[in-house]
């Protein structure tokens, strides 16, 4: 599934919306699902090391080139 969203731009707007992706991140995870790899951060580092358990060996490849 895709969600294509708005978000407000306020402080206020950002942190509503990190609490609500984390929330569905967490129901992804519970489905043995993913998540897309946005350009906000809102994702936890654990929740993002579920998602992709090699990440770290990506980032370290990353960081050698």
């Amino acid at each position: 599934m895709v969600l294509y969203v708005n978000i407000m731009l306020s402080d206020t707007g950002k942190e509503q919306a990190k609490s609500w992706t984390r929330e569905l991140v967490d129901l992804a995870l519970k489905c043995d699902g993913t998540y897309y790899l946005v350009y906000q951060l809102y994702p936890t580092s654990d929740q993002l090391r579920k998602a992709y358990p090699h990440v770290d060996d990506f980032f370290k490849q990353k960081k050698s080139l």
